[in-house]
């Protein structure tokens, strides 16, 4: 069984704004949750995300690989500004995230 232990943005995705490059477009910039979700195991993975003024994905971070996984989760962003496409891919593997043998 393995945890989450990476997190790949494969699509930042596009701008809420119609014209970001006007004077009055809006911030969009935001902090959210990502959601994991997996069909045959695993729990307990947990990460976040960053947007910049335009609601376009900037970094995603990883705080926690969970345990059980025997597939890769699929993951999905809470609190997009906008269905703007954006897309991350989490890869798992044995031991997790800051496992350490003593």
């Amino acid at each position: 069984r393995s945890a989450v232990v990476s997190l790949y943005l494969t699509n930042p995705g596009t701008s809420c704004n119609p014209d970001p490059n006007s004077c009055s477009a809006t911030s969009y910039k935001t902090k959210g949750t990502l959601a994991f979700q997996s069909a045959t195991g695993g729990s307990g993975a947990a990460g976040t995300f960053e947007t910049d003024d335009n609601g376009v994905v900037t970094s995603v971070t990883l705080a926690a690989g969970g345990s059980g996984y025997t597939s890769r989760p699929s993951v999905s962003f809470l609190g997009l500004p906008c269905p703007n496409g954006a897309t991350v891919v989490a890869t798992i593997g044995m031991g997790g995230l800051g496992c350490q043998d003593s």
